[in-house]
């Protein structure tokens, strides 16, 4: 924001360095992305433990 209004300007640009792998490696490296995004996800903020009752 300045004095005359407000001001657009971007915060990142994107370039394109061209997409060399093959499709096979290209699907392996995003399932990892993906199984390695989804296993951070599901870790515990607490420890998990099980319960044993006295009969």
């Amino acid at each position: 924001m300045t004095r005359d209004g407000i001001e657009q300007m971007s915060y990142w640009h994107l370039t394109d360095s061209g997409h060399t792998d093959d499709v096979p490696t290209t699907v392996r490296a995003s399932a990892s992305c993906s199984d390695d995004t989804i296993q951070r996800q599901l870790i515990a903020d607490v420890p998990l433990c099980t319960v044993v009752g006295r009969a």
